[in-house]
């Protein structure tokens, strides 16, 4: 019996169109479950920042640190995820400012906040304390992403101690220079007049200093004597 060459082949090319999608699958499969497995160690260690790849096994790490041994340590995890061959990483440090500074004004319906934080966690942080003290105002977030922040647990105290005075004036900025507190504006009324003035003399966070302040006792008119 004459044996027809391309009768296998055409019996072969199905197979081979199989085993392809087959083993496509599988590859697609292994990298989506170490990609899934990597990034939550890497939320779990503090490094939400950290975005992985994979080619088949083989991974890459990048994104934009938050701290000098930010990279180092996100690679050491993806490294140690049970399945991972080689890992690499690509990741860039975020600029450093010094002096942190950060600030926050009123005007009108509008609440501005400037200045660097130095991860995602923290800026939703802080715009939680921005909606908490400034419920109908619009919220205008222009802060950017940087390195250098103080300690911050002391930061962040300095920042919810700020909005809440500046909550207590019809018009006025606050601003962290490091962990020291300016503060201007004139006071909605009296009473958060003496308020802010006593809460600027006596409660301030620890570890937070006053550089300077300028309120100014809310305006009257008519004046009468």
């Amino acid at each position: 019996m004459r044996c027809n060459p391309w009768r296998w082949l055409w019996g072969l090319i199905p197979i081979a169109i199989l085993t392809f999608l087959t083993v496509q699958w599988e590859h697609d499969r292994i990298e989506v479950d170490l990609r899934q497995r990597a990034e939550s160690a890497l939320r779990s260690a503090g490094l939400p920042w950290a975005v992985t790849a994979f080619d088949g096994r083989d991974g890459l790490v990048t994104g934009h640190a938050s701290s000098d041994d930010g990279p180092q340590r996100a690679l050491g995890i993806v490294r140690n995820v049970w399945g991972v061959r080689i890992s690499d990483q690509r990741t860039r440090l975020l600029p450093k400012i010094d002096p942190y500074q950060w600030s926050a004004g009123i005007r009108g319906d509008r609440l501005k906040i400037n200045g660097y934080v130095p991860s995602e966690d923290v800026r939703t942080t802080i715009l939680g304390l921005a909606t908490a003290a400034f419920p109908n105002r619009v919220i205008d977030d222009r802060m950017e992403l940087a390195r250098g922040t103080p300690d911050q647990n002391i930061w962040l105290g300095g920042i919810g101690f700020s909005m809440k005075q500046l909550a207590s004036l019809r018009s006025g900025t606050v601003s962290l220079m490091g962990t020291g507190v300016r503060i201007e504006g004139e006071a909605e009324d009296l009473s958060s007049y003496k308020s802010v003035k006593g809460a600027l003399k006596n409660k301030l966070p620890t570890g937070v200093t006053l550089i300077a302040e300028k309120i100014s006792p809310p305006a009257v008119s008519p004046y009468t004597w």
